[in-house]
Order: C-alpha cells, then structure tokens, then sequence
C-alpha cells in the first residue's frame, strides 16, 4: 500500500508518518509539503490514498481537491485539518475528499481509514 502524506508542517507530516510506520510497517509513504508537489508525484505514482492538509503556499488542499475533482481521479483523499467547521468540511466533501479528519488524527481513526482502503471503500 502506498500512501501520500501532504503537509507544510514537517512536524505534522513527520508525526503522522512516525504513526503510519509504527503501527502499519508494510505501508509505503511519499511527502510533500504542497498541492503542486502531489500532482507532481502523481505523474509517476498512484497511490492507494493521500492524507491532505488544507492550509498550504504554492497549492493549498482546496485546490489540489479540486483538480483532482475535475480530472475525476478515484484516489481517495482524507482531508487532515484543524479547520472542522461544518462549511470546510462540506466544502471538501463536495470536492471529493472521504473523509475530513480533525488533527491531531488518533490511531483508531487510521486503522479505520487503512482498512477502508484495503477493502477498496
């Protein structure tokens, strides 16, 4: 399984990474610390789903979502935020996210997300 991990914090995205590697060792993780830096990678790579932040330079979660919308890509793509407000989560939801996750994500809540994606969900 490979998964992107999308965040301008490297402490976040190293947390979550820590995580992921921790509990989930089979699990391949590409970085990047911004939306243009994903489609980047997805020239080359599909993965299996992306864990996105919302609030980032060059090309924010918003945007990416929507390219991804508008290209009709099947890449699941949970949304990890500190913005839960009930406007940003529809509005990611309408762009196709998953799921919008607050942070800090718990374990619980990743092992719900990898089975999801093991059982093609």
């Amino acid at each position: 399984m490979e998964i992107f991990v999308v965040d301008d914090s490297k402490l976040a995205r190293a947390s979550l990474i820590k995580l992921l590697k921790e509990y989930f060792p089979d699990v391949t993780i590409k970085e990047a610390s911004n939306g243009q830096e994903v489609l980047d990678l997805l020239k080359f790579m599909n993965p299996d789903a992306i864990f996105l932040d919302l609030t980032m330079p060059v090309m924010n979660g918003y945007e990416l979502l929507d390219i991804l919308h508008k290209q009709n890509s099947t890449i699941p793509v949970y949304v990890l935020t500190a913005d839960i407000q009930k406007a940003s989560r529809e509005k990611v939801m309408g762009l196709g996210a998953k799921d919008a996750i607050h942070k800090p994500v718990t374990l619980e809540k990743i092992e719900d997300i990898l089975l999801a994606i093991k059982e093609g969900q």
